[in-house]
This record gives structure tokens, sequence and C-alpha cells, in this order.
């Protein structure tokens, strides 16, 4: 998971009022912290596929979880304490999948917003009228997952739209295609704060344009370093993980019931 520009609300967790926390669609099942799960009832435990790995972690069942005026009861998360990759920073919050999935999400990042409206609301209700030709996409939604179909160059690419991840992260397979090598120089060094306030130094180049719906991207960041992450690394055609420094930039809604998803530029 990378820390570093997902994006974050101000939510309830139980009695633990503003607590800030990560909305990430790419994770199937919430992740808390204990200091959040005192009083929650345990449910089981699952041995979790992560970035790196396979990890045991307890199944903590919270009684409600409010964001904004939104409320929904009886939400399952994963209890870790410590970040995916270095166990002294504590673990953010995490909300995933299976709350997100009881909603229509608009991500509006342009306005710097995000809106939760009732199960089954049409994307095209939200927007008022049908959006231009091609913003509708032709996705897979999953517990987790949001696979489109993209462009990288002239190179046929999967992607995953994940709002808990950074910046766009290629496999080795996209890598190949687009002729990156190890000691490329178009491969540089840039050192960020995390939200812990710790330093963390990526290997970060860019992609000329990316073009997803009737977005085109161009000079798209992306982080090479976590190519051979073993989520992305499975992939053996060329593939894309998509972050929230792109969804951030525009508009994305995702209308669960409905399976439908829409990015606006």
């Amino acid at each position: 998971m990378n820390e570093i520009v997902a994006i974050s609300v101000v939510a309830d967790i139980g009695s633990h009022p503003g607590v800030h926390c990560i909305l990430d669609t790419g994770s199937s099942i919430g992740v808390l912290h204990s200091d959040l799960t005192v009083g929650a009832g345990h449910v089981g435990v699952m041995n979790t596929q992560v970035a790196n790995g396979r990890v045991a972690m307890p199944i903590v069942q919270i009684r409600q979880i409010t964001v904004g005026s939104t409320s929904l009861s009886f939400v399952n998360f994963l209890q870790r304490d410590h970040s995916w990759f270095d166990a002294s920073q504590r673990l953010p919050c995490v909300i995933g999948a299976n709350f997100l999935n009881h909603f229509t999400v608009d991500f509006d990042g342009k306005a710097g917003r995000v809106r939760l409206y009732p199960q089954g609301t049409h994307i095209d209700d939200i927007l008022g009228a049908p959006p231009p030709h091609g913003t509708h996409l032709d996705a897979r939604v999953g517990e987790g997952n949001i696979r489109v179909n993209t462009m990288v160059g002239a190179i046929h690419t999967l992607s995953e739209i994940d709002t808990g991840w950074g910046h766009a992260t290629p496999n080795r397979a996209l890598l190949d295609a687009l002729g990156f090598t190890p000691d490329d120089a178009r491969i540089q060094l840039e050192t960020r704060t995390g939200p812990s306030g710790k330093q963390i130094t990526l290997r970060v180049s860019e992609i000329d344009q990316v073009r997803v719906g009737a977005l085109l991207a161009n000079k798209l960041k992306i982080e090479v370093g976590e190519a051979d992450m073993s989520h992305i690394a499975a992939h053996r055609d060329p593939y894309l993980h998509v972050g929230s420094d792109l969804v951030r930039q525009h508009r994305l809604l995702i209308d669960y019931a409905h399976a439908d998803v829409a990015l606006i530029p």
C-alpha cells in the first residue's frame, strides 16, 4: 500500500470520532489499528494477500461507521497495527470496498470532495445528464478491484483503479514494452515525506501518454520500484496499477450496484 497521496476522509469509527481514513477501492475489506477496535466483536481470522505476501489478521466488526452524514452498521475490518512496509510505522485507518460497495461513490478530485449516494444511484442521475462519450468505462467491478482497459502509448494494457495507492505503477511486462532497463536514465530518485513523517525514497519516471476512456493523461508519473510486488508482478501481460494521483486530478464515479464506472476529465 502506497501511503503518500491516497484519498482520505474524516470518519467516526465506532466510538472513535474524527479518524482520518483512506478510502481504498483496491482493498476488499478495511483495516484498523487495535486502538480503534477496543470493544469490537471478533468474528474470525483472515489469511490475507497483501502487497508483499500473505499475513494472518483478526477480523473485527465495528458497530457503526459514519462518513459525513452517511452511516453503515456492522462493518468488518482487519486489525493490523503496523505499516505494510515498516514495522516501526503505524498503519493508517483504511476503509475498503466492503463499506464503499453499499453506495455509489463520487470521488470529485477537482472539487476536493467525496460524496456517498444511496446504493443503486445511477451515475447519470448524479451528473444530471449523460456525460460525454467515452466517460463511462468498460469496467469489471469486483470485491476490492476495479479493472479497466487502457492504452499506454500504443500498448493495450489492463489497469486497476486503486484510490488507496499513490503513483501509477507498471508491471515488468509493461516496463519492458516501454523499453525501460534497470539502470534507465529516465528513472529518477524522489524523496518525499509520508503521512507518518518518515522520509520515503521512490524510483520514479514518466509515461508519455495513458488513455483511460475519454481521459488522456500526458506525462503520467509512475513508480518503478514496486513493479515486482506480488499483486503487480502476478500479471504476465502489460499491466498498470493506477493510483489516486491520477484520480485526484479528475472525477471518478463508481456505481457498485450496477458495476458502472465513469472517469470524467
